[in-house]
């Protein structure tokens, strides 16, 4: 059995510096709980939470870990970057405002794909540059929401969606 972490859902997670990360999601309402968990010691450490919001995409890219988009009370394109090492969410370019996303790291830039926002699934796909600090539109993928996603060599696929 491993370590049990702090419960909610909506949340996302990445993976960084040989740590599991699972960052924000819903207990009581949206939270921003960030905890970092260490496979050999089976623990979960608290650190620095992010914006408080649920159903979120996540990814690592550049020895930080990323948060981008989801719900508060309304939809939001907030994008924050993760030290572990400062222990700090740093606010960085506001990508399109979407919840139900899904996100991944790729040749070196971050990428969130499709989602939902408040009246239509998106197909939106946009490709973030840290060091410019941009969100940049790509071709559209089928829209739909609530989906995994996860990049292997020089690919990408969104895996398993749910439609309304």
């Amino acid at each position: 059995a491993r370590a049990v972490a702090t419960a909610r859902y909506g949340l996302t997670g990445y993976s960084l510096n040989g740590y599991g990360f699972t960052s924000c999601g819903i207990a009581g309402g949206s939270v921003g709980t960030t905890e970092r968990f260490d496979d050999v010691a089976n623990s979960h450490t608290g650190r620095t939470g992010a914006t408080a919001r649920s159903y979120l995409a996540g990814y690592s890219l550049n020895g930080y870990g990323f948060t981008s988009c989801g719900w508060t009370t309304t939809y939001v394109g907030t994008t924050e970057r993760f030290d572990d090492v400062a222990n700090t969410h740093t606010a960085r370019a506001v990508a399109t405002a979407r919840y139900g996303l899904t996100g991944y790291s790729l040749n070196g830039y971050g990428f969130t794909s499709c989602g939902y926002d408040g009246t239509n699934n998106l197909g939106t796909t946009e490709r973030f540059d840290d060091v410019a600090n941009t969100h940049t539109g790509r071709t559209g993928a089928t829209a739909r929401r609530y989906l995994a996603g996860y990049s292997t060599n020089e690919y990408f696929i969104n895996y398993l969606t749910f439609n309304e």
